[in-house]
């Protein structure tokens, strides 16, 4: 396998994007029959932040296509819009976050190669590194196929960057 390309689920993105309404309906609801201020104010919050999932589910499934692909030259992320050489990868791990399996990269030469991305891109490294999540992270939740298929990959065609489990 010379190519692996990681697809937006719309099945996935659906299923948020009818949860995240129902909640929005429930939050309105809440917040226009409650009788007390502090019982309206917990529904207009609960109405606005699952509205934030409305919009993501939307962006994604708008968006659609590919996330991300690793390939033989290494993993082009969308998103960023950069393609990650395996030259420039030090070191593949497995993290578990809150029950969420997510694939951490990290840079043998991070202040070279952060210098390509946008400043909001660095900081989040940087943040991510201060985690112990390494420099760039792929979250497999809402894309198929899924994390073990990126792992088989890595390990199949690029034996020398080393994916271990935290």
């Amino acid at each position: 396998m010379e190519r692996l390309v990681f697809d937006r689920s719309y099945a996935k993105n659906a299923g948020l994007l009818l949860l995240s309404l129902l909640f929005v309906a429930g939050g309105v609801f809440m917040a226009t029959r409650a009788d007390t201020g502090s019982e309206r104010l917990i529904g207009w919050v609960c109405a606005g932040f699952f509205a934030l999932g409305v919009i993501a589910a939307l962006r994604n499934l708008l968006r659609g296509g590919m996330a991300f692909a690793f390939d033989l030259s290494g993993i082009k992320d969308e998103s960023a819009g950069i393609l990650i050489p395996w030259s420039e990868i030090e070191e593949c791990m497995i993290l578990v976050v809150r029950g969420t399996r997510i694939l951490a990269v990290s840079f043998k030469n991070p202040d070279q190669f952060l210098l390509h991305v946008s400043p909001a891109r660095q900081k989040m490294a940087r943040f991510n590194e201060r985690m112990g999540w390494g420099h760039w992270s792929f979250a497999f939740t809402d894309v198929t196929p899924g994390i073990d298929e990126a792992v088989r990959f890595i390990r199949q065609n690029v034996p020398t960057v080393p994916v271990s489990e935290a």
